[in-house]
């Protein structure tokens, strides 16, 4: 089923008859270095990405537990190390931002970022983005949401690790859009993602259901699933990007590198999907389910968000939006249920950080 939508990117208009937008998404690959994320962005530009893609956070704006750890693979070795020191690292200022952006615009090549807090979206707006990314992680973060949407600011909203709930209150912020300016990317929340896990199926149920346009996160090692995603009319190609699989940080060593990504452009553009094994093929369509996949429930557990205290609270408080705000893990009350909190009565103080439970309600 073909969908009438456009996406705005400055004056074009991206629809499914347009050649596909792709993305460096260059993330946390830069070791906290400006100079290293200059030279991925141009990199990114020399083969062949549309745009580079940055996260702009704050790490206390989404962790509540700092010795949530994160396992990935150095060199083939693997590293343990806290999520709190890899993010903390790769923080970025307003004022590098602002550079990063700069020196995309001498290059030509697209900038935008994900933000994680209502200021982040206003300092990406006020650097001049197009266009802003909201990750899965971040799917119901209601504030973030509510401040997009006030902005009526053309929106990328990723679906990793999520269900049909999740993006359907996402995308309620989102109606007077009327599907307009909004691209749903299908994404698997394992870094990196299996063939088996890919469940390529799953972009003809996003659009079957939301009839939005529709793009994909890739996660995966090689080209075939994107080469799928395009058979399947994704519009957008976001591939994490960079320019040594050797340097440190849990996305280095599955991200592509320059020549791996002019080959993953040109196999999408030319759409071979015949050539891939039939086998293969198979594995990579998976059951088309909406709804998060056996494999993300670890992901959905300690990357997604829950409703915790925004500050310390005395016993007998009242709640009301100010005392609640959305960080990881993912492991109690989800932002869209929020409203049981309110108006209700702590019987017992809690401190700062602290993920609310239904028992410590009057």
């Amino acid at each position: 089923m073909k969908t009438s939508q456009y996406f705005k990117i400055g004056k074009k208009k991206l629809n499914e008859k347009s050649q596909p937008f792709f993305v460096a998404e260059i993330g946390i690959n830069f070791n906290g270095s400006l100079e290293i994320a200059k030279q991925n962005i141009l990199m990114a530009k020399k083969y062949g990405a549309d745009s580079v893609k940055f996260q702009y956070y704050k790490t206390n704006d989404f962790l509540s537990n700092k010795n949530l750890k994160l396992k990935f693979k150095i060199k083939k070795k693997i590293v343990v190390k806290t999520q709190f020191e890899i993010f903390k690292k790769n923080e970025l200022s307003f004022k590098n931002l602002r550079a990063l952006k700069d020196y995309a615009d001498m290059l030509n090549i697209n900038f935008h970022a994900t933000p994680t807090n209502e200021r982040g979206v206003d300092e990406l707006i006020d650097i001049g983005v197009k266009y802003i990314k909201n990750g899965s992680d971040f799917l119901t973060h209601t504030d973030l949401l509510k401040k997009v949407a006030l902005h009526k600011l053309p929106i990328i909203i990723s679906t990793g690790m999520s269900t049909v709930k999740d993006i359907s209150y996402a995308l309620s912020f989102f109606q007077e859009y009327n599907r307009q300016n909004i691209i749903l990317l299908h994404c698997v929340s394992n870094y990196p993602t299996m063939d088996k896990d890919a469940n390529l199926s799953r972009i003809n149920s996003l659009r079957k259901k939301f009839k939005i346009l529709i793009g994909y996160s890739d996660h995966t090692i090689g080209n075939d699933s994107a080469i799928i995603a395009k058979s399947f009319g994704s519009v957008w190609f976001e591939k994490h990007f960079t320019i040594n699989n050797d340097f440190d940080g849990p996305d280095q060593n599955f991200s592509s590198n320059p020549e791996n990504f002019l080959l993953y452009k040109k196999n999408v553009l030319e759409c071979r999907k015949n050539f891939i094994d039939q086998k293969k093929r198979i594995m990579l369509l998976g059951n088309g389910n909406i709804n998060f996949n056996n494999n993300e429930k670890i992901s959905r557990r300690e990357f997604t968000l829950s409703c915790v205290s925004k500050k310390n609270l005395p016993i007998n408080t009242v709640l009301n939006e100010s005392h609640i705000t959305f960080k990881r893990p993912g492991t109690g009350l989800k932002p869209y249920m929020a409203d049981q909190l309110i108006g209700k009565r702590l019987k017992k103080s809690i401190k700062k950080d602290v993920m609310f439970k239904k028992f410590f309600l009057k």
